[in-house]
């Protein structure tokens, strides 16, 4: 930059971006110190070495943002998409189409189904939900990892295929299954796939109240 620029002669891109020529390094030098700027060497191994006429501190600035913006490509940004048990149809299209636009662009995407109040003692139906989800996006993503129960949630990471061919939808972890539709007491072990729409042993009856003589 500046007096340390050794060569004789150097090839100047203006403040406007525009060529302005081959000149003798002196030369170069007192045309950018005129406008109140600096001479700096962007591009040295060139014959003749290019230097462009700028503020260097903003210069310094801009170039520390396109290395930031290297080391930072779309592969490592999530994006979130949030929804519910008994989303409608139309609605659940259109996140799709929002993952499938994330997912073409680089992006992971993280599926968040979320249960409120009494919807926790429906959750194994999630899973439905969630095979239907990685089917959808089958032809572009696939899961980074078998979606998982946390808390009132199931997570799923979605991530770009890149021509990867899915098998099928992997089942939820850690995902408790009433004993009627087990067909026995526990919960199921993870990886375990079970058939919700058809109960191995069917719900027990309501309790009744006895009535009085």
């Amino acid at each position: 930059m500046n007096h340390r620029i050794r060569v004789p002669e150097v090839r100047v891109i203006d403040a406007d971006g525009k060529q302005v020529g081959v000149l003798s390094t002196p030369k170069a030098l007192e045309l950018a110190l005129r406008q109140g700027l600096d001479l700096v060497e962007v591009s040295p191994t060139a014959q003749p070495p290019v230097c462009r006429i700028v503020d260097f501190g903003k210069f310094r600035y801009e170039m520390s943002k396109k290395e930031k913006s290297v080391r930072s490509p779309a592969a490592s940004r999530v994006k979130e998409l949030k929804f519910h048990i008994n989303i409608d149809p139309h609605d659940l299209g259109i996140k799709m189409n929002h993952a499938r636009g994330f997912i073409e662009k680089g992006m992971r995407v993280k599926m968040s189904l979320v249960f409120r109040g009494r919807e926790m003692m429906h959750a194994y139906r999630g899973e439905g939900l969630i095979n239907q989800i990685q089917t959808l996006l089958a032809d572009v993503a696939f899961a980074e990892a078998p979606p998982r129960m946390i808390g009132r949630a199931i997570h799923l990471m979605m991530v770009p295929s890149h021509g990867k061919k899915v098998e099928k939808p992997l089942p939820v972890q850690g995902l408790r299954i009433p004993n009627h539709v087990l067909g026995g007491p526990g919960s199921r072990s993870f990886g375990q796939s079970v058939d919700i729409s058809k109960p191995a042993v069917p719900a027990p009856p309501l309790p009744t109240t006895a009535k009085k003589p």
